[in-house]
Parts: C-alpha cells; structure tokens; sequence
C-alpha cells in the first residue's frame, strides 16, 4: 500500500505539505525560511499567498509569542511581490526543491481567476490553494460564508483545470456547509484550517502586533479548534482534507489523521522545531494508517 494522496490530478507521494506563509523559502524575512534540505521531503511546498499588486504586510512585528507553549499570534497581511514578479521570480522552485509546488492566492476575491490563469499558463504550479480565510487584510476573510465560497472557487474553477485547494477557517458557525459549497463548486480539497482570529494584548494592555490587536491564532492552542474542523468536514464532503492547525508532534499529525484528514499540514511547529517536518515526512510515508480511510 502506498502512503501517496492525490489531490485531482496532484499526486503527493508523501501525505505533508506546509503551512502557506508561515515556513517559507524565498520571504524577504530570513525568520521565516526554511532550506531546501528541509522542505524538500514535503508531498508539496505551497507557497506564501500570492496577490495582485505587491503588498508590503502590515507594520511589524508581524509575530509574537503567545501561551501555551507553540503558539503564534501573528499579522502579517500577505506581504508578497505580486503576480507579475511571482510569475518569474518563484519559477524555479519546483527545481530547487524537488517537489511540486502548490501556489496560494488571496486577497481581493475579485482577483482570483485572473490570478490563477496566470500561474495555470505560466505552468510551474502544480496546484492553486484559495486563501479566503486570512483575517489579517481586508475582505480576506470569505470563508465563513458559504454563498461567498461557492462563488469564488465556481470562478477560479472556470479559469484553471488545475487542481483547487479552498482554505478554510476555524471562524465559522457551519464548516460542514462551506465545506459542501466549496465541493459543489468544483474544488478538489480543502485545507482545513486558516488561523484564529483573536485579539492579543502585552502585559500593559497595548496591542502585541504592529498592526493592532487583532491578529490571528497558530500553533499548539489552535490545534483542537481544527481537528475539531477537520472532523465536521471530513465528515461532510468526499473530497482529501488538509488537517492545519497545531501540528506540533507525531501525535497531533495522528490526531488530525483520526479526524478524518487525509493530508497533514505543518506551519507554527516547524518554526520553533524544523526537525519536525522529517520526523513527519518519515512517519507519514510509512504509516499506512494514513492511507487507509
């Protein structure tokens, strides 16, 4: 039995992908890079989110630590370079880490489809993840609301065949329908999920973040708000859930396995270990558990 996943036409020949945004390999910020030693036993490297025009992030810090242990509140704003220096500028990846590549994009609804015809003809992105659950930019936060889901991956799914990933968020009273919107429309998985929104304070009651107090939760306090996710929407489509959120350990990758996902995503946790990405790669491509659902 092979431990490989495929997401339409996408084959992961490894069951693990990264966290959008939060490890990376080509950010303006050191911090969050990662080589490609390291993110090269994933199934796929999805990107950082990509949009239409560059946009510099909100002012920093972008990050803080928060308790318990493992956990981010974080604010980034999806600082990227923008589709036209994407295009060029990350078509080697796929080359320089030898796994296909999944590119995100977000930002302004409107701007999807065009957005993913250009990666579809530039041809280096093997898979489109649909961010529309960030809460740290305006309008970014669609995925709460299932009408608005159908309409954004009906769109995108008329612009590309390549294989569609929604990303949702743990911010919604009924998972389970945005899920089956999200199906209806023609996505071929969904990731499950995007951080929390929150409000973080310092010890003297002025906002953690740069950008203010809103921000949102990853890492190990995330984590049962998305297996529980994961679980009502594994349990509510028929499509490989990416289970995100919290996955510190082998044994949260397990947790979220037992939910019902049939890909494991890892973000906060290999920031504070990046030996936790082989010790994943290594369990998921032996654990024949994780194929068997």
């Amino acid at each position: 039995m092979s431990a490989s996943v495929f997401v339409g036409s996408l084959r992961l020949d490894v069951p693990l992908v990264n966290a959008s945004g939060v490890i990376d390999h080509v950010s303006d910020v050191d911090d969050w890079n990662l080589p490609a030693s390291v993110l090269g036993v994933l199934g796929a490297f999805v990107t950082k989110t990509i949009t239409a025009r560059p946009r510099a992030g909100n002012p920093q810090p972008w990050a803080e630590t928060m308790a318990p242990a493992g956990t981010l509140v974080n604010a980034a704003g999806l600082p990227n370079p923008g589709i036209d220096r994407v295009i060029v500028e990350w078509a080697n990846l796929p080359d320089a880490l030898g796994v296909p590549v999944i590119a995100s994009i977000g930002g302004d609804v409107d701007s999807l489809p065009e957005l993913a015809r250009r990666l579809h003809d530039a041809s280096w992105a093997s898979a489109i993840e649909l961010n529309l659950s960030c809460p740290n930019v305006d309008g970014g936060l669609v995925a709460s609301d299932a009408a608005a889901v159908e309409r954004a991956v009906t769109a995108v799914r008329s612009a590309t065949n390549l294989p569609l990933l929604a990303k949702l968020t743990p911010a919604c009273g009924a998972p389970a329908s945005v899920a089956r919107a999200a199906q209806a429309a023609g996505a071929d998985a969904l990731t499950c999920c995007n951080t929390m929104p929150v409000r973080a304070f310092a010890s003297d009651g002025s906002p953690l973040l740069g950008a203010g107090a809103d921000g949102g939760l990853s890492g190990t306090g995330l984590h049962p708000i998305s297996v529980r996710v994961v679980a009502q929407v594994a349990d509510a489509v028929d499509l490989p859930v990416v289970g995100l959120g919290g996955v510190d350990s082998i044994a949260a990758a397990r947790r979220m396995l037992d939910a019902g996902a049939r890909i494991v995503g890892v973000g906060t946790g290999a920031l504070f270990d990046p030996g936790l990405i082989a010790d994943l790669a290594r369990t998921l491509a032996t654990d024949k558990s994780s194929t068997a659902r």
